[in-house]
């Protein structure tokens, strides 16, 4: 059902999903009845069928929680928050979902799943005109034992976004991009430094009010599109792996 779906083949993998949760009988309450009920939701999600995941994640979540399966009980939260802030149905009630799950995530110490969850809560309360300086500091708290994991590619770059570009600093950026009127591109690779991204070579110097950046990157998807860019540049060519800075560029920068 899950592969499926992110196929595009959205007809099979909702009776995909059907069938594998009347494969998985509904008592007692157990973690694979939880597991299949998810796929099932976010294979709704996934055809915007938004009213029908979220009353599949109301039953999700009571059997994650009676079967003590908190993770998929966090998942759950986070699907009814997606489908009440989809369905604008009740965007306060969203905000408490992600909150839950939020909790959740820090009580079972799932670092991914905490920062995936507290950038859904960003999200909603950019929406809800909410995000201010609690906001950030609740995503920074949830956010910064991402540099200890170890596969948390995942991680939306709105995490980083958020926490950078907060209205008080750039003037009124979120809601753009939350309304996808500003477009991102991604300035990692270049021509000598790929997967091994400590090579790169990309230089920018501090004039103090501004960095004068020199180098080039390559391999940017959406580049020749994007209104801006978030790029790894070195700031220090005496430490290879510690040199190394994150750049919010404006695409048409001279």
């Amino acid at each position: 059902a899950w592969l499926l779906g992110w196929l595009g083949r959205w007809g099979e993998s909702l009776a995909s999903g059907r069938r594998a949760v009347a494969l998985v009988p509904p008592e007692p309450p157990t973690p694979a009845r939880a597991r299949v009920l998810a796929v099932l939701a976010l294979t709704l999600s996934l055809g915007e069928r938004y009213d029908e995941a979220c009353r599949v994640a109301v039953t999700q979540l009571e059997a994650a929680r009676s079967s003590g399966a908190r993770k998929l009980e966090g998942e759950a939260h986070v699907t009814v928050g997606v489908s009440l802030l989809m369905t604008g149905t009740d965007p306060e009630a969203a905000i408490h979902e992600y909150e839950q799950a939020l909790a959740i995530g820090r009580d079972i110490g799932d670092v991914e799943a905490g920062a995936l969850w507290a950038a859904n809560l960003v999200d909603a309360l950019i929406r809800a005109g909410r995000f201010d300086d609690a906001a950030a500091t609740e995503l920074r708290t949830a956010s910064d034992p991402i540099a200890r994991a170890t596969e948390a590619d995942e991680v939306p770059i709105q995490s980083a976004l958020a926490l950078m570009l907060r209205e008080q600093l750039t003037g009124q950026p979120i809601p753009a991009i939350a309304r996808n009127q500003v477009r991102w591109c991604q300035g990692y690779s270049e021509p000598g430094a790929g997967s091994d991204l400590a090579a790169l070579q990309m230089f920018a110097e501090d004039k103090g009010d501004h960095y004068l950046v020199n180098g080039q990157k390559t391999w940017t998807s959406g580049g020749q599109w994007a209104d801006k860019c978030f790029a790894l540049v070195r700031t220090d060519k005496t430490k290879k792996h510690e040199g190394i800075s994150f750049l919010l560029i404006d695409m048409d920068s001279p």
